[in-house]
């Protein structure tokens, strides 16, 4: 099996038992005994599929088990081998149960293998063993847990900025040979809420280059983010590929690079393209000489295929339209991580990431949120603004005054009407409540009100917080004494500024007639 098929599984095997479990190097934990309630020896099956296999005269066996650390369950699938003795070898079962007999006597160390530990060069060996003949040893071979995991592949210092590491692979799209060269690069945005220039958001970037091996380490990273990870190398780049890092301190994402001879060899066709403006002429040549091809289905949530649906490696030409049976084929597609955004009708957009190689056919199945049915048509009616009826807006365009409308007075949230005057320049308030006084500082003082188109005499002596609740108050016109529009004089005390209140009873009535 190759290798990229190797990293396949290995993410499907990561969701089921080994969330976020990663390494850059290989790591050599101490394993002790079998525990009591280890598997008992005919539980155990060896690659050759003999069971209870007899034990060879004058040699030993060993038995026991596989543990996942950070889950307190069982390891399946994985290949254990006697280091030195690659004849002897078992898979585990799914009680993570092995056992390999007819061992020569000596002292051995066992070697655990699994596709995801493979796919990052992570190393579980045994302490060593002394096989007697005659006998059976038992063993408990474990994966190194979560914080293990993080101590031995970032120091301290690297953890000062976050928690949280992303780890991983980056191969050669077609080789799979370690990318040396390529740098991995995550990308989130922050947002925080600041005392002087309030909510701001920040980008944050994390570069670290690809180790020989292939691997990748970012550490520092916070928990609980959504941001998108790319690999580059020169003309040759991933895709920039969605990835989720939760609550847990590690996040396994391996990449697959594009070759760079194709890379480079697409970059110059695109250059040489008549009427090529700028990059994005050249990134879509690239994608037209890809030559792997995507095949797929598109379904709902409860696994119906959907048709018609639209979809695209992003960054390129390839596009295509699923059939009736919801299926679906991208051809020229680069090889290497790329992203496939699926679009439909009635369906919030998808977008999903996929290893594509060249030399095997690319399969993915694109589940589709719940479907919202398109609402029908809505005739949409105006409703006239009774403020509008009052001359309101009207007098607001000339400018003569000061206004204040509804939504003014929301962002206000007053206690008090005279909180709200006191939001208008040319008033001046004195106090609150029974005792708020209202003067003005242009003319002699005085203030006129007018409140729903009545006028209220100014020497009514009463507050204006006691003449009007501010929870009912819709709007307010206020004019100096010089400005104050004819269609609203009252005709007393001419001298004095003016001061207009609309209420919401008034306006949720039928509106009065202009004045």
């Amino acid at each position: 099996m190759r290798r990229s098929a190797i990293l396949t599984a290995a993410c499907t095997l990561l969701c089921l038992s080994f969330s976020h479990i990663a390494a850059a190097q290989r790591i050599v934990p101490r394993n002790s005994i079998i525990r009591r309630d280890a598997p008992r020896p005919d539980t155990a099956k060896s690659d050759n599929g003999a069971r209870n296999a007899s034990i060879l005269p004058g040699t030993g066996s060993i038995m026991g088990a596989a543990v996942d650390s950070m889950h307190d369950g069982m390891l399946a699938g994985a290949r254990v081998t006697v280091v030195g003795m690659p004849s002897r070898v078992a898979l585990t079962t799914d009680n993570g149960a092995f056992r390999i007999d007819s061992i020569p006597p000596g002292r051995y160390v066992l070697e655990l293998s699994h596709p995801v530990l493979d796919s990052l060069g992570i190393h579980v060996a045994s302490d060593t063993l002394n096989v007697v003949a005659g006998e059976i040893q038992t063993i408990e071979l474990a994966v190194p847990g979560v914080h293990t995991l993080v101590r031995t592949v970032c120091t301290p210092a690297k953890l000062r900025f976050g928690p949280g590491v992303i780890l991983g692979r980056v191969l050669d799209a077609d080789t799979d040979t370690p990318a040396v060269g390529t740098d991995v690069s995550v990308a989130w945005t922050e947002t925080e809420v600041n005392t002087t220039v309030g909510l701001r958001t920040t980008t944050r970037l994390r570069k670290v280059p690809v180790e020989k091996d292939g691997t990748y380490r970012i550490c520092g990273v916070p928990t609980n983010f959504s941001g998108t990870i790319q690999a580059v190398n020169g003309s040759a780049k991933t895709a920039e590929v969605p990835i989720v890092v939760t609550e847990q301190p590690l996040t396994l994402r391996n990449l697959m690079m594009p070759p760079a001879a194709v890379a480079a060899a697409s970059g110059a066709k695109g250059a040489a393209t008549p009427g090529a403006e700028g990059d994005s002429v050249a990134v879509v040549s690239v994608r037209k000489v890809g030559r792997a091809v995507i095949v797929g289905i598109v379904t709902n949530a409860g696994g119906v295929p959907v048709p018609g649906a639209r979809v695209s490696v992003q960054g390129s030409a390839s596009t295509t339209s699923t059939g009736p049976d919801g299926k679906f084929t991208l051809t020229g597609v680069l090889p290497g991580t790329q992203s496939v955004l699926v679009r439909r009708v009635g369906y919030g957009p998808v977008q999903m990431p996929i290893d594509v190689t060249a030399l095997a056919t690319n399969r993915m199945t694109v589940r589709l949120g719940a479907y919202t049915p398109l609402l029908s048509s809505v005739d949409v009616k105006a409703k006239a603004d009774p403020l509008s009826s009052t001359g309101f807006e009207r007098r607001r365009k000339m400018g003569m005054g000061k206004y204040m409308d509804l939504d003014d007075i929301n962002k206000i949230h007053p206690t008090y009407t005279s909180d709200l005057l006191r939001r208008i320049p040319g008033i001046y308030v004195n106090g609150s409540g029974s005792s708020a006084n209202i003067t003005t500082t242009r003319g002699n003082g005085c203030v006129n009100f007018l409140i729903d188109n009545n006028n209220v005499a100014s020497d009514a002596g009463q507050s204006i917080d006691e003449l009007m609740n501010s929870q009912d108050v819709a709007a307010i016109e206020f004019y100096n004494p010089v400005d104050v529009p004819m269609e609203l004089s009252t005709g007393a005390n001419s001298g004095c500024a003016l001061l207009v209140i609309w209420t919401k009873g008034k306006l949720d009535q039928k509106a009065p007639p202009k004045p």
